[in-house]
């Protein structure tokens, strides 16, 4: 993952965004961002995971990296290229 990881990072979050976390990811890719990180906070997976499918596809047409907050199970179904874990989100 480490040669992955450059250039500037961008948080996509659901509820900055207004609802819409996928127009935030597309003004982060075309403003340079090479890493993003979709952050939904509270979304149900069914809910979470048809945005995820469709950020990661964004992303590598950009040849950025994308990374899932919070959950790992549903970063491996789709293929994310990480996930990102703070320190309470897991036991």
């Amino acid at each position: 993952m480490t040669e992955r990881v450059r250039g500037l990072y961008g948080i996509a979050d659901a509820g900055a965004s207004g609802g819409d976390p996928l127009a935030t990811v597309r003004a982060l890719l075309a403003g340079g961002c090479r890493l993003v990180q979709l952050r939904c906070k509270g979304w149900p997976v069914d809910r979470i995971q048809p945005v995820a499918e469709q950020a990661l596809a964004l992303c590598e047409a950009r040849d950025a990296t994308f990374v899932l907050n919070d959950d790992p199970a549903l970063a491996a179904r789709i293929g994310a290229h990480g996930v990102h874990l703070g320190q309470g989100d897991m036991p």
